[in-house]
């Protein structure tokens, strides 16, 4: 269960919070989606989950325990696919197994599983300049779903895919 708990946020450069007491419960199993215009705090608020920004005031919890105190990571994929444009793709999906000491052999296999379910296996060697916005954007969720993390923020996660790739993936994490 994921709970915010009274949490105001601002920028430390605005005078205007860009969250007010804000308040909710999320429970296990729940998919949920955050709409609102541009520049009204939806990708603040995963900023928040994962801890790459602290409230001002309130309190966020993950089944009841502080977030300042988590020690598995929370699978945030952001908007843009921050993959590194020195590794493979291979090695940009590895990311979150190296980070959890996964052996290597064990790292590779279960992402060249992941690569070749989402149709990816054959551009494993090549680097995210040789991908389009709609490739990198798979591997980039690949990437967030080999967090193993029991939470995934997804910002914007389908917008450069094309229509039959967006349902295709749409359906996957409903299953």
């Amino acid at each position: 269960m994921l709970t915010f708990n009274k949490v105001t946020f601002k920028y430390s450069n605005s005078k205007k919070d860009i969250i007010k007491d804000l308040s909710f419960k999320i429970n296990k199993g729940d998919f949920i989606s955050i709409i609102g215009s541009s520049g009204c705090g939806k990708s603040t608020i995963f900023r928040l989950i994962s801890s790459l920004e602290q409230p001002s005031t309130g309190s966020i919890y993950i089944n009841n325990e502080d977030i300042k105190n988590l020690k598995s990571p929370i699978g945030y994929m952001p908007q843009k696919d921050l993959l590194l444009p020195w590794r493979t793709i291979l090695e940009n999906t590895c990311l979150p197994l190296e980070v959890k000491r996964i052996s290597k052999k064990q790292a590779k296999k279960q992402a060249e599983e992941l690569l070749d379910k989402f149709s990816l296996y054959e551009y494993k060697d090549k680097y995210p300049k040789d991908l389009s916005g709609g490739m990198k954007q798979r591997i980039s969720f690949i990437r967030t779903l080999l967090t193993g993390s029991q939470v995934l923020l997804l910002d914007e996660p389908f917008s450069a895919l094309d229509a039959i790739t967006r349902l295709s993936l749409q359906e996957w994490i409903l299953d």
